[in-house]
């Protein structure tokens, strides 16, 4: 279940991101008084979204916090990336390329 936090993460700022993109693009198309306010709405939910989507699925754990000044969380000693100075990755694996994603 741990597994799928992200995801749900993902999805609630996600439609938040959504409600805000949409409130504002409605509140702009008000205050210049243009008639059509249905790709506006799209358009600026739509990039919202996206953002919320990125920062609930993990970016704001390795980009963002350091932005505002908080230290980002450190990984797992388990998941840590191969190192060819370990003799790990893709000369101790003999895959390279794109090949080494899809094993």
């Amino acid at each position: 279940m741990a597994a799928l936090f992200p995801i749900l993460r993902g999805l609630i700022l996600a439609g938040l991101g959504l409600g805000i993109g949409a409130g504002l693009a409605v509140l702009f198309t008000n205050l210049t008084g243009r008639p059509s306010i249905k790709e506006p709405v799209i358009a600026l939910g739509y990039v919202l979204a996206l953002i919320g989507w990125l920062m609930g699925v993990g970016m704001w754990d390795a980009w963002a916090k350091e932005w505002f000044g908080a230290s980002k969380r450190q990984p797992s000693p388990g998941l840590r990336p191969p190192s060819p100075l370990r003799g790990e990755g893709i000369s101790a694996h003999g895959v390279g390329g794109v090949g080494r994603f899809f094993r």
